[in-house]
């Protein structure tokens, strides 16, 4: 399962869980400072940088070129979706959890959106969504 952190423009961190191991809420994020927002699973890592309309994912750097380095305001897109299967046999069920990172901004009165969709199960694949 990947958790999230919230890098701020004052060089603070907020997490999704404090030193007590106590689960922060996502509207507790200041999204008026935020720069950074990134979620791993601590082994795979997705960030998505607010400043430029760009991610880094496993350490590699990805911008879009109608969608990255634009004088916007660029807003934080986060969600996990969960879908179960349901059989009708014993063991046919199953459920997948993918999270969806990325941003999006308005320009010319038309919001665009660029989103990057991570299985959380040992098949890990992206997706990249461009609207």
């Amino acid at each position: 399962m990947f958790k999230w952190d919230a890098l701020y423009n004052d060089k603070t961190v907020f997490s999704q869980y404090d030193e007590n191991k106590k689960e922060r809420a996502f509207k507790e994020i200041d999204q008026t400072k935020l720069v950074n927002f990134g979620i791993t699973n601590g082994q795979h890592h997705v960030v998505v940088n607010l400043e430029k309309g760009s991610f880094i994912i496993d350490n590699i750097p990805l911008e879009f070129s109608d969608y990255s380095n634009k004088e916007v305001e660029y807003r934080l897109i986060y969600f996990r979706r969960v879908q179960r299967s349901i059989g009708t046999a014993p063991g046919m069920s199953s459920i997948t959890t993918n999270s969806h990172i990325g941003f999006q901004f308005t320009e010319n009165e038309i919001n665009k959106q660029v989103i990057v969709s991570i299985a959380d199960s040992g098949a890990f694949k992206y997706k990249i969504e461009i609207k």
